[in-house]
């Protein structure tokens, strides 16, 4: 079993190459789970501040300020939280786990801790993200992770070229991660 942990800033494609890698996985007939490490977030914003579930700036600012202040009780509270969700998902029989809102260096280190943790960093020219150019692009939770460490990543990518090359290259980074012999992937 392995857990994918995908980083990369609001608009960079980060749920997009995810999507991308499990269907991949699915049509090589792996059973592949999405446990974002802001489910707890998201839901604390919609069943405590009746958030409607749009990502604009106000929606944005509330769960930033919401994951912020979760950090500041436990700095560990939401990979926590996700942990607990992925030891209930391979219990049910996933192959792979998805984390495609990694966003803090702890976050991969309680992860990596307890499990096969591969790190995938998507990077987008600044002129492409929503957030670049407002105050929210420089909010803790956009800039903690570098976009380029290869101390930190075991694969750095691109997002430029348009979506059809965004699912090449992760049809080509699921094919790298898992040998053919081990998974017919």
């Amino acid at each position: 079993m392995k857990v994918i942990m995908i980083s990369g800033r609001a608009g960079a494609g980060k749920s997009t190459f995810t999507k991308f890698c499990m269907e991949y996985l699915s049509s090589k007939n792996q059973i592949s789970t999405l446990v974002p490490f802001a489910r707890g977030v998201k839901s604390t914003a919609k069943e405590s501040f009746g958030w409607d579930g749009e990502k604009d700036d106000a929606g944005r600012r509330l769960l930033q300020g919401i994951g912020l202040l979760g950090r500041a009780y436990n700095e560990n509270l939401w990979a926590e939280q996700a942990i607990h969700k992925i030891d209930m998902t391979f219990v049910i029989g996933s192959d792979t786990i998805f984390i495609d809102d990694w966003r803090f260096p702890n976050e991969g280190k309680v992860v990596s801790e307890k499990y096969d943790a591969c790190k995938i960093r998507i990077n987008r020219p600044e002129e492409y993200l929503p957030l670049f150019g407002t105050p929210l692009y420089s909010d803790v939770s956009e800039t903690s992770l570098p976009d380029y460490d290869e101390g930190i990543y075991d694969f750095v990518v691109t997002n430029d070229d348009g979506l059809d090359e965004l699912r090449v290259l992760a049809e080509s980074i699921i094919k790298s991660i898992f040998s053919e012999e081990e998974t017919n992937v």
